[in-house]
This record gives structure tokens, sequence and C-alpha cells, in this order.
């Protein structure tokens, strides 16, 4: 019976938007949390500054499967480029197993096979993880941690639900332990000159200028425009946010952004970066981050860092451990572009110095 169902697939359509987040809030348990779905899809794929690109499948009028893809603007190798990066793929239960999935995405290559060089997706999901390396996908070859520290490892491990909390208690203390005498044998970073950190209400055309001047330090880093950065910060159901910028006058030396959700114990250092040969501002910026996140009572922080970046040493000394917490990324040509040069050779030289990915990097 389920073989003679009819699905139509297409794009999006405005008012469209109430039917998606229901098949959404009914798949992932992150999305039945927020208390303004709808509102948060919106600001997610309509009110971006980025192009996105919605494809669903249709059967007797309900929405029974959705698949977004946003397209960023990134500097790659030597080169700017473009990134599709897909989210929120979503299959109505009752209508596994039918092929959807591969309807959805036959439907977006055949009208936007051409927008983007490369793909992008991250999953927690070993399952998922196996079926990117069944399809011939690659990951990138970069190992992506999650740095953490906690006042009250307790409390920590109650609120997660974590089995064998006592092994976990006892490595975190080691850990710590170990990151502290260590610390003490580690070389002063020396500050260069003045600057100065402020709280920013939101980014102006002045980062633009030290997007310019950084994006030549990475092989492998998104556009980091005050257009994008003020969007991708916009407060809502995911968390509220403080801007921290270092400055030498009206110069833009580096900066920070924080997490948090209010009357929530955790939060997180969601994007930190400052000039290349400037270890003492980012630095300056990790420790202002983490004074705002602990004058807010949390309980727990953390940092998404490159493994071997320099900013995971600079965590390390601010009492960041390393969780062991580690997603899965794929990231690899999109099909057009795999037929012509599947091999992407920039990675091949690239330094995890030169590989930027904090939490702020996926949406």
């Amino acid at each position: 019976m389920r073989n003679n169902i009819d699905v139509n697939v297409r794009f999006y359509q405005p008012g469209d938007e109430v039917q998606i987040v229901e098949l959404l809030r009914k798949t992932f348990p992150k999305w039945a949390s927020f208390n303004d779905p709808v509102g948060l899809w919106r600001w997610k794929y309509i009110d971006t500054p980025l192009r996105s690109v919605i494809t669903l499948a249709v059967a007797s009028e309900k929405i029974v499967g959705c698949n977004h893809v946003l397209v960023y603007n990134a500097k790659l190798g030597s080169e700017l480029s473009t990134i599709v990066y897909g989210d929120d793929l979503a299959v109505d239960t009752d209508f596994r197993g039918l092929g959807i999935w591969t309807r959805m995405r036959d439907l977006y290559l055949q009208e936007y096979s051409k927008i983007g060089r490369y793909t992008c997706s991250t999953t927690v999901n070993p399952i998922v993880q196996k079926s990117w390396v069944k399809r011939n996908i690659s990951l990138l070859p970069f190992t992506v941690t999650r740095m953490m520290k906690t006042k009250n490892i307790d409390q920590l491990l109650t609120e997660r639900k974590m089995e064998n909390k006592t092994q976990l208690k006892l490595g975190y203390i080691g850990l710590s332990y170990l990151n502290q005498i260590t610390n003490i044998f580690r070389p002063t970073i020396k500050q260069a000159d003045e600057f100065q950190i402020t709280r920013s209400p939101k980014f102006d055309d002045r980062i633009d200028i030290f997007w310019d001047r950084i994006k030549d330090d990475y092989n492998f880093i998104l556009e980091k425009k005050h257009d994008y950065l003020n969007w991708r910060f916009t407060d809502n159901d995911r968390g509220s946010h403080v801007f921290f910028q270092a400055v030498n006058g009206e110069e833009v030396l580096g900066y920070a952004v924080v997490e948090y959700v209010p009357g929530g114990s955790e939060g997180r250092i969601v994007d930190l970066l400052a000039l290349g040969d400037r270890l003492d501002v980012a630095g300056g910026l990790m420790g202002r981050a983490c004074e705002c996140l602990n004058g807010l009572g949390l309980n727990t922080v953390y940092y998404q860092v490159v493994l071997g970046h320099p900013y995971q040493d600079l965590s390390k000394r601010k009492g960041f451990i390393d969780s062991r917490s580690r997603p899965y990324i794929s990231f690899d040509y999109t099909t057009y572009y795999r037929e012509r040069d599947y091999k992407i050779q920039f990675l091949k030289n690239t330094a995890p110095s030169q590989v930027h990915f904090n939490y702020a990097d996926t949406v």
C-alpha cells in the first residue's frame, strides 16, 4: 500500500513554514524545545543574508519531508569560494523507506548543482558518518574537539544524565589537575602592544577590514563580515549573545562572542578570532569571554576548536580540558565539481592553525 502513495517533490513556497516546523518538531527534540520554532526557522532560512534552498516532499497536501541548504561564502585554500551546508533533513516516520530523501536531493541537484563548489555537513551520529563513507563523501581531515571547564562536575553530570558518573568525575578532576601543573611551565605570552577589549552591541564595517586582514592566514574559514556576524548572533530561542572586540583606536584586532540561555547553567564561547600574530589578543578575548560567562553564574563553559590549533592551547591556559566530544564533519566537492576534480588538493598542505571551526561555523 505504501508504494502507491502519491508523493510530490517541490521547492518551498511562502506559507509552508508551519508544516515544515511541525515535521521538524516531530523529528528532532531540539526543535520541540523552542518557544517560537516558526520564528527561529524563518530567521535561519528566510531572514538570512546567505542563500537558502528548501526542498519538500508533499503527500495529500501534507509536508512529509524537508531538506534545507544554506550557501556560505568562505576562504578555502587560496580562493574565495562557496560551501553548501546541509541541515534539518527530515522525513516523516510514516513515509520512510520510499526514497523520499533521494528524490528531494535529485530535484535540488537538477536546479542547483552548480550553486556551490564544496559541500559540508556535521553530525554526532556515527550511523550518519558511516553513510557518508559508503557514499564516498570525504571527511574534513582535521579533528574538531570540544574543550570544557566546570565549577561543579557533580551538577554537570546530573544535568546531563550521564552514566559512569564516578569514572567521569575522577577523569575530569585528574585532567584538570594535570592541566594546572602543565600551565605552570607554559611560557608567558607577551603583550605586543596596548589594546582594549570593549563590549559591542553589534559589529560594524570595521570588522570587514579585519576580515580582509585575517582571511589569508586561513585555508578553511567562513567569511566573517558584519552582516553575516550580526545575523548569526541574533538573540533567539537558541540563546543570547555578548560581543567583544579587541581594538587599538579604530583598528579591530580580534573579536569573541559568547552564547548562553538565560536561566541555564551552561554557556559557550561560540566564536573567537584575532590577527594571526596576536595570540595576546586572542588570549585576552578568551579571558574576557570566560569572565562574562562566569559573571552570569554559569556552571559549565564550552569552546569548540580544531585539535592542534593555537587557540586550543590558549583554552588550556584558561582551565579548559579536552572533553573528547568530537563531531563528524564532512567536507567534499559538490556533485558537479566532484566529477571534474575529485581530490581537494589544498587540504594536503594545510596545518591545524589554518583551519577555523568554532561553534559559530554551523547554524
